[in-house]
């Protein structure tokens, strides 16, 4: 009698972890599909905006190394800029103390790509992708923006901004090796089950009253 209620508890637990992963892959499926048409690889075919919203990420990994995410991202934004394709860059990220400053670093790092000073604005107050997408909307008033950052990370934005009523396109970073990136892809997967829980189930409310926009020199 006891044995046969374990091998129904361990079934049910099963069947329980199965079917979670199945959710999570078709919601990781569902988000990637729902922005496919407005992503964009190459910068000739970019439909030309104002603003390019560069999303943040850490400049330098645990080890200390430079992040390649990071540098593909500034990469691709400082490539918009000097091919006509955007005006400006809106470099949203965390500030969380002095030390961890990624508007400031990504500043910096298009600085040393020849982006003017004057075309660089800094929003500290994207501690998410959810607070960056909504802030670009209800604090600074912009709607046919480009999101620049890897494949990945775009189609969960755009899906984002599309909630949030946003006419943005996404320019898609160099991503890194699948080999090299294999722990990110599996937390993106995780990212997107929380992005679909924040919007429609917990109706999570973005930072919109802190890290207002600055240009130039902080």
């Amino acid at each position: 009698m006891i044995k046969n209620r374990l091998t129904i508890a361990l079934l049910c637990i099963k069947l329980t972890l199965f079917g979670s992963f199945l959710a999570v892959v078709f919601v990781g499926h569902y988000i990637g599909n729902h922005s496919r048409d407005r992503l964009y690889s190459e910068v000739r075919e970019l439909p030309r905006r104002e603003v390019a919203v560069l999303l943040g990420t850490s400049r330098f990994l645990s080890s200390g190394e430079p992040n390649p995410y990071f540098e593909h991202r500034v990469d691709a934004a400082a490539e918009l800029y000097h091919n006509g394709r955007v005006s400006r860059i809106l470099a949203s990220g965390d500030r969380r103390h002095a030390s961890y400053n990624e508007p400031a670093a990504m500043r910096d790092a298009l600085l040393a790509r020849r982006v003017p000073d004057s075309a660089i604005m800094m929003d500290y107050g994207g501690l998410s992708t959810l607070d960056s997408v909504a802030r670009v909307k209800h604090v600074y008033d912009l709607d046919d923006v480009v999101i620049v950052s890897q494949r990945f990370h775009n189609e969960r934005a755009l899906y984002i901004a599309s909630e949030y009523e946003l006419s943005a396109i996404g320019y898609n970073a160099q991503d890194v090796s699948r080999l090299w990136g294999a722990r990110t892809e599996l937390r993106e997967y995780l990212a997107r089950v929380k992005a679909l829980l924040d919007l429609h189930v917990f109706h999570t409310a973005p930072l919109l009253d802190a890290g207002e926009e600055q240009t130039g020199e902080e």
